[in-house]
């Protein structure tokens, strides 16, 4: 059994708006301040786009990627305690019906598409690619 006081985040309300959107607008407002303002983000984007310069301009790639799965586990471990809380208990067995979803939203999102039919080649990047 969930406390109440957790609980509330999972369902309450602000007035007319869901706690849990609160939260979670409040998280995407933080992560887009970073990636806008903050070195870190310049880094991350960077490192997606072309990790051998990034490593040639004296940032460590590897570490940015350790950085990026790191939160990435953040926002999973987030986003099951917000379930845990909506849902008012706790399991392991809570996101199994998720896992297969989100696996092919990303499969099937056109930047995937993309990275998965073009031929690589390092004079590409994602946003042109001389023919």
């Amino acid at each position: 059994s969930i406390p109440d006081n957790f609980r509330f985040l999972g369902t309450g309300f602000a007035g007319k708006i869901p706690m849990a959107a609160i939260v979670w607008l409040v998280i995407a407002a933080v992560v887009i301040l970073v990636m806008r303002f903050l070195p870190i983000g310049r880094y991350i984007m960077a490192t997606g786009v072309n990790p051998m310069a990034v490593y040639q301009s004296g940032v460590d790639p590897v570490r940015i990627q350790l950085t990026c799965y790191v939160l990435c586990g953040l926002f999973a471990a987030l986003a099951g305690l917000q379930i845990s809380a909506y849902i008012g208990t706790a399991s392991l067995q809570l996101g199994e019906d998720y896992q297969t979803r989100s696996i092919a939203a990303a499969r099937r999102s056109p930047a995937a598409r993309a990275a998965f039919s073009a031929p690589y080649s390092p004079a590409c990047s994602w946003w042109s690619c001389p023919a």
